[in-house]
């Protein structure tokens, strides 16, 4: 009876502590999506000539091929402004994003903040975490 009081008491303590550990791991991820909607936040509240920089160093990744760029509605008054010849401005938007989607024929490319933004956390989700949980 002891031998079995001991391995229930056992089993009661490593679940505590996994329950634990799941509870710290899922505020943690709480925390790296406040700071990637941050991150986005920054980034669609830069200057305009911030803005503009970004935009022109985005448009080096859009073929020379006719396209549209589809709008993130928070950029679309400075996407008219240096829009390439061979892609046009489609009426449809992105709302609340920044950024662009650029679709052709053949193509399609995600240039949107929030895309952008999610690609880099993913990329480097363990350094971030280093950099915000130690």
């Amino acid at each position: 009876a002891q031998v079995r009081g001991d391995r229930e008491s056992a089993r009661v303590q490593q679940e505590r502590q996994l329950a634990a550990k799941s509870a710290v791991l899922e505020a943690k991820q709480k925390e790296l999506a406040v700071a990637q909607e941050k991150a986005v936040e920054r980034v669609l509240a830069l200057s305009s000539e911030e803005t503009e920089k970004l935009l022109k160093s985005l448009m080096q990744y859009v073929p020379k091929e006719k396209g549209v760029l589809v709008p993130g509605e928070k950029h679309r008054e400075a996407l008219e402004e240096i829009l390439p010849e061979n892609v046009e401005l489609s009426d449809e938007g992105i709302p609340e994003d920044g950024g662009f989607i650029y679709r052709s024929q053949q193509t399609e490319i995600n240039l949107t903040v929030n895309n952008l933004i999610e690609l880099v956390f993913e990329r480097h989700r363990a350094d971030l975490a280093k950099i915000l949980f130690t």
